[in-house]
């Protein structure tokens, strides 16, 4: 037998995820030309119709000047990779002290824009049983079969898509559920 203190954690020492922080991801924001030198652009982040934070970014070179109205306002700087067929490719630059990780996404918290590794933050996947994650894959490969209700009662096809493909995608999908189901049966069933 271990010690008291050996063995899985409990619920409250567990590491907050980055599913409970806004994020700044710097794809989206080449992609909506925010990285364009003068742009200056406004995020605001909800969670259940209750705001969480705003802020806002200038662009000033290779450098972005995040300002939130919580207060705090961070310079950051853009690094550029060049990609294989041409062009680069950006990222930032973690301002935490003695950090400058090169990461798409920085968190904003209420001390700034930090990495993930600099806020101590975990992936919510990592706290799944395997259940949830297959239900999870199951979910994500029906997604964009079962646009409308036509598809859920039907099963159509969308066009465009071959046949083989979409029989392989509904056969992976229900063999992610039907493993699913089996586990949290199973679960259940050693709890009664």
């Amino acid at each position: 037998m271990g010690s008291r203190f050996s063995g899985r954690r409990g619920p409250r020492d567990r590491k907050p995820t980055t599913d409970e922080f806004a994020s700044l991801d710097i794809r989206v924001l080449n992609r909506n030309g925010t990285l364009q030198p003068g742009e200056c652009r406004s995020y605001a982040w909800n969670r259940a119709g209750v705001p969480l934070t705003r802020v806002t970014v200038h662009t000033i070179g290779d450098a972005l000047r995040i300002t939130s109205d919580d207060g705090w306002s961070e310079w950051v700087e853009i690094d550029h990779t060049p990609c294989t067929y041409g062009g680069s490719r950006p990222w930032f630059r973690c301002p935490g002290a003695d950090c400058s990780r090169r990461v798409a996404i920085l968190y904003v918290a209420e001390i700034g824009p930090l990495c993930r590794h600099c806020l101590g933050l975990a992936y919510q996947v990592c706290r799944e049983d395997l259940a949830s994650r297959l239900f999870r894959k199951a979910i994500r490969i029906r997604a964009p079969l079962e646009r409308s209700e036509l598809y859920q009662r039907f099963g159509m096809r969308p066009g465009g898509m071959h046949r083989r493909t979409f029989a392989q995608l509904q056969n992976d999908a229900n063999a992610a559920e039907l493993k699913a189901m089996a586990l949290t049966v199973a679960a259940v069933s050693n709890v009664l």
